[in-house]
């Protein structure tokens, strides 16, 4: 998935959170499994992050070094 993709994701399971905590009583079973997939989809979009951070990175790395010649 791309950070868009991931973004819509995270942002409709914090919405499902919500929801779920509002219903009484709580499906504790929803609010765990609603949980797992937002901690799972905030690891995907660092990964994603880092690897873009990564991706820019190296170019500016690469002039930097070659500046030095």
């Amino acid at each position: 998935m791309n950070l868009e993709q991931l973004t819509g994701r995270y942002f409709r399971l914090k919405q499902e959170i919500a929801i779920a905590y509002g219903a009484v009583p709580w499906n504790i079973g929803r609010l765990d499994r609603l949980t797992h997939e937002l901690a799972a989809t905030e690891r995907e979009i660092a990964a994603v992050v880092a690897m873009c951070d990564r991706t820019e990175a190296a170019p500016a790395t690469q002039r930097s070094s070659h500046l030095s010649d």
